[in-house]
C-alpha cells in the first residue's frame, strides 16, 4: 500500500491517544445460552443472532477479539477443556476454520482464559491459568501456526478471566482474587513483564465466576465492556452484560443475562487508526563529497524504518540503504544517513517509510549539487571492508597524472590501479581484489607533490 509520507515544517502535537474516530463498531459475541454468534447493541446488551453456530458439536467457545471489521479470532476448546483450537471467522462468509492448536502450553497450564490484540504493535496475545487458579501465564501468540510463546508468569494476578488491550497499547485484565467464586479486581497488565497494577478494589460484580468472561475496547469513544459470568453454586449462575470505568475500576449493568448465559468471544470490531509516521524535518548537505541527510520525527507507529532512495538526472530511483525505525513512539526521534556514493552532479533524495506490514510511504524530496572539490584528496574507500570490489574515489584541483598503487602488509607493491592524466574534478576507480587473500591493504595517491595513504580491509 503506497500513500505519501509528508514533511511537517510546523511541528503539530499530537500527543493524543494515538487513534481517531472509526466509525463502523459493529460487535460479534457468541452467545452461550443459545450456542450462536452474533452482535450486540452496546447500549442496551440486546443480542441479535446471525445464525451461525460453531461447526461440530465437540467446541465450546473460549475467548476471541477482532482482527479487521468483521473477522475474529477465537479459541475454542474441547469439552474437557484439554485441547484448545485458534479459529479465524469472517463474519461476511460466516464460515469457521480451526486453523491450528493453541498449545501446548507450558507446564502446569490447562486453561486458556482470554486472547487480545495489540493493534498499535501487531501483537496477539493469550492469558492461561491452571485448575488451582494459584498462577497465570501471558504469551504471545503467532495466528498463523497458533504458536504461543511465554512472555511472562503474571505476577499479582493468578487467575484473570479477561483480556483487552486499547488503542494506546494499554492492557486490561479482570483478576478473581479470593478463589475459583469471588471478587474481581480491575487491573492493568504490563505486556512486557507481566507485572499487574490495581485500579480500585471490586469490580462490582458478586460471585465472578473464573471463566466465561470476555471483554473489549469500544475504539470510537474508549468504553471498556465486559460479558461477565458469576456462579454462587451449581444450578446459580448467569451472565452480565456491562461497562467498566478504567479510572474508578468498577462496572455497571447493562443488561442481565440468563442462567448459563454469557458473552464471550467478545469483541468491538471498529479498528484503531494509527497516526501515520510525522516528519517534522528532512534535509541534505554536502561536505568532501559525502551526502549526509537527517530527518526527524515526531510521532511514529508500527515503523520498520526508512529506506533512501537517490535518484541523479540520467538515472531512475535506486535503494541504497536502510534505516531502522523505532517502532511505535510518540516522542522526537532523530535519524541521520550519510551517502559516500556519490560523484559530481545533482542529486534528489527521499525517503521510503515501511510499516511492519509492509505498507510504505515516500517522503518529500530533497536535492543537492555536489560539485569538485579545490584540494587534492583521496577518500576512504566504499564499502570498507569489501568483498571483492570497492570504490576508490579522488579528487584533484588542476589537471594533472594521477597514480593510484595498492600496496600488502608488508609493503609488497600488489596492483597499479591508475597511472593516468585526468582532468581536474573528482573521479572514482573500482578495485577489484578478486585475486587477493584476505588482510589489510593500503591505497597510495601521487599527483604531483601530493601523496597520500588509505587502509583498506579485504575480508571474504
Amino acid at each position: 500500500m503506497c500513500k505519501k509520507l509528508t514533511v511537517f515544517f510546523t511541528v503539530v502535537i499530537m500527543l493524543l491517544a494515538g487513534y481517531s474516530i472509526q466509525a463502523q463498531t459493529t460487535t460479534y459475541v457468541f452467545n452461550s445460552a443459545l450456542f450462536s454468534y452474533g452482535t450486540v447493541d452496546l447500549s442496551t446488551g440486546a443480542f441479535t443472532s446471525l445464525n451461525f453456530f460453531p461447526p461440530g458439536s465437540n467446541y465450546l467457545t473460549v475467548t476471541g477479539d477482532n482482527f479487521g471489521t468483521d473477522e475474529q479470532y477465537s479459541i475454542v476448546s474441547n469439552y474437557a477443556s484439554t485441547i484448545f483450537y485458534l479459529w479465524n471467522i469472517n463474519f461476511n462468509t460466516l464460515s469457521g476454520d480451526s486453523i491450528g492448536i493453541v498449545g501446548p502450553l507450558a507446564a502446569g497450564q490447562t486453561a486458556v482464559k482470554a486472547i487480545a490484540y495489540n493493534s498499535l504493535t501487531d501483537t496477539w496475545y493469550v492469558l492461561s491459568s491452571n485448575d488451582f487458579g494459584t498462577a497465570a501465564y501471558l504469551y504471545t501468540l503467532n495466528i498463523t501456526n497458533a504458536s504461543l510463546t511465554q512472555v511472562a508468569q503474571l505476577t499479582g494476578a493468578n487467575l484473570p478471566v479477561a483480556l483487552a488491550i486499547n488503542c494506546d497499547g494499554t492492557a486490561y485484565i479482570v483478576d478473581v482474587v479470593s478463589g475459583v467464586s469471588s471478587t474481581g479486581i480491575l487491573k492493568t497488565l504490563d505486556l512486557s513483564t507481566g507485572s499487574t497494577t490495581a485500579i480500585g478494589t471490586n469490580i462490582g460484580l458478586a460471585g465472578i465466576s473464573g471463566y466465561g468472561h470476555d471483554m473489549d475496547f469500544n475504539p470510537e469513544t474508549g468504553n471498556l465492556y465486559w460479558g461477565a459470568y458469576w456462579t454462587s453454586g451449581f444450578f446459580s449462575s448467569g451472565g452480565s452484560f456491562r461497562q467498566i470505568d478504567i479510572t474508578t475500576g468498577t462496572s455497571t449493568e447493562i443488561l442481565p443475562l440468563g442462567q448459563y448465559e454469557n458473552y464471550i468471544s467478545f469483541s468491538v470490531n471498529g479498528l484503531c487508526a494509527t497516526v501515520p509516521v510525522e516528519l517534522t524535518s528532512f534535509s541534505a548537505n554536502v561536505n568532501n563529497n559525502i551526502v549526509t541527510l537527517n530527518w526527524s520525527t515526531a510521532t511514529e507507529i508500527n515503523n520498520s524504518g526508512f529506506e533512501i532512495e537517490r535518484k541523479s538526472a540520467n538515472n531512475d530511483w535506486t535503494n541504497i540503504g536502510f534505516v531502522a525505525g523505532s517502532g511505535s513512539t510518540t516522542e522526537i526521534r532523530n535519524y541521520s544517513y550519510s551517502d559516500n556514493s556519490v560523484t559530481s552532479g545533482s542529486y534528489s533524495y527521499r525517503l521510503k517509510q515501511i510499516d511492519y506490514n509492509g505498507d510504505f510511504e515516500y517522503s518529500n524530496e530533497v536535492y543537492v549539487d555536489v560539485t569538485p572539490s579545490m584540494d587534492y584528496a583521496l577518500q576512504q574507500n566504499y564499502p570498507n571492508p569489501f568483498n571483492p570490489s570497492t570504490k576508490i574515489r579522488f579528487t584533484i584541483p588542476e589537471a594533472s597524472i594521477v597514480n593510484l598503487t595498492v600496496f600488502n602488509a608488508i609493503g609488497e607493491q600488489v596492483k597499479t590501479l591508475v597511472n593516468n592524466y585526468y582532468d581536474a574534478g573528482s573521479h572514482e576507480v573500482i578495485f577489484n581484489a578478486s585475486n587477493l587473500t584476505s588482510g589489510i591493504y593500503f591505497v597510495r595517491m601521487e599527483s604531483g607533490s601530493f601523496v597520500s595513504t588509505r587502509k583498506i580491509t579485504l575480508l571474504k
